[in-house]
């Protein structure tokens, strides 16, 4: 299941990606690279977004690229600031990512399969810590979170972080 995950986690950053890759030539430039960090709750000024693709440009072409892991690196380097930034479509598809079946609801065991990708728990801790986020999220009271749940508790939490502890 830890394989399905990672694709699933691998397959949103991609959609996002393309989504901003305007020009759609597989890397992102400054501007683009602006654009694509604001949709997911990072801001950087120009100088920054200028440091960050000189620092993480491993071809040194002036872009980042999907294929080398680059566009990656930049944003596991730069904090969420603003959840309240986050755009819909990055909401969507990361709602989509939990959702392992499809079916518009994250049930307690598609949790369990995400914080395991991404917490060291063990057993106890795992199912305590699911029954809990799950237990915050869950404003129905039906056991399972839906989109504007899960939206809505991530723009409360104040943090696209949901899984810390």
């Amino acid at each position: 299941m830890t394989e399905a995950s990672d694709t699933q986690i691998m397959d949103f950053f991609r959609s996002v990606f393309a989504t901003y890759d305007k020009n759609g030539d597989g890397t992102i430039d400054t501007e683009e690279l602006g654009s694509v960090l604001s949709a997911l709750g990072r801001t950087a000024s120009e100088e920054k977004l200028s440091e960050l693709i000189e620092e993480f440009d491993f071809d040194h072409n002036g872009k980042l690229d999907w294929t080398n892991g680059e566009f990656l690196m930049v944003v596991a380097a730069i904090d969420v600031v603003d959840a309240n930034l986050i755009d819909d479509l990055v909401f969507s598809a990361a709602f989509r990512t939990f959702d392992q079946d499809a079916d518009g609801r994250i049930t307690p065991l598609e949790m369990h399969i995400v914080v395991r990708l991404f917490l060291p728990l063990d057993v106890k801790e795992e199912d305590e810590f699911v029954e809990d986020l799950i237990r915050k999220m869950d404003t129905n009271k039906d056991g399972k979170i839906g989109y504007s749940e899960f939206v809505k508790y991530v723009k409360e939490a104040g943090t696209a972080s949901i899984l810390s502890i």
